[in-house]
């Protein structure tokens, strides 16, 4: 929290809705009870640049060569969408990026640059080599059933969060379900089913700082070998040197 203040201004003052930005982060950084009470990595919001969406697949198309869609504009206008209240509208989401005319990526470099600080800063004090954390907060669910609702900000996936800022992060077999609550349609709404019995796998994921891919691996292969969890499928077998 001693440097959120500095580090995010532009989000913590944009919670506090006040004008004198300085003066408000002052006081947050002499008194960090001043600071949004639910400040936390779910409550700051995206990183995400001011005209990204579109900017990328214009590039895209524009390297791809394709001679009949060579921009955003085009895949809207000729392009076949999919229909499914399991996905989110890809149109819609075309024409939203379609609107843009700048490209700013301010917010996502300083959104970065602070995370970045912050997760350094606390792996030195706690004297950490790396981090641990679960693969998904939220358990599989079957194929075309409704997604989860979003609760208390959580995102589904924290590597897709720690990775867009520069974190390598990799994912291991951390063993497996004995049971599951499945989420059913309810009218208007949705409702848990279970508990089911059933085996499926669960994940962990090892997190460490900028270029620290090598030592991931490490601390990966490490872990496989010490818990046994990876279990091989049926139908293709162990993998060398497994019983």
């Amino acid at each position: 929290m001693r440097y959120a203040p500095e580090l995010l201004n532009n989000a913590l003052v944009r919670q506090q809705g006040t004008s004198n930005q300085i003066a408000a982060l002052l006081d947050m950084h002499s008194d960090p009870t001043k600071a949004p009470q639910n400040l936390s990595l779910r409550t700051l919001g995206g990183f995400g640049a001011q005209g990204e969406g579109k900017y990328m697949i214009d590039r895209y198309l524009q390297e791809r060569g394709d001679a009949n869609i060579k921009t955003n504009a085009d895949l809207i206008a000729k392009g076949k969408f999919y229909e499914d209240a399991n996905f989110p509208d890809r149109k819609q989401a075309r024409e939203a990026a379609e609107r843009a005319t700048v490209l700013d990526t301010a917010g996502r470099m300083q959104g970065r640059f602070a995370l970045e600080t912050m997760f350094r800063q606390c792996m030195q004090e706690q004297k950490l080599d790396a981090l641990v954390s679960p693969m998904s907060t939220v358990p599989p669910r079957k194929l075309t059933a409704p997604r989860e609702p979003v609760a208390n900000g959580r995102n589904a996936i924290g590597w897709s969060l720690l990775g867009q800022q520069g974190f390598p992060v990799i994912t291991v077999p951390a063993g497996f379900t004995t049971a599951v609550w499945d989420r059913v349609a309810d009218g208007n709404s949705t409702r848990l089913v279970g508990p089911i019995p059933a085996k499926l796998p669960v994940g962990v994921d090892f997190v460490a700082r900028p270029f620290d891919e090598a030592l991931l691996f490490r601390i990966a292969s490490a872990y496989e070998v010490a818990t046994k969890h990876r279990a091989p499928p049926s139908d293709f077998g162990p993998l060398p040197g497994e019983p």
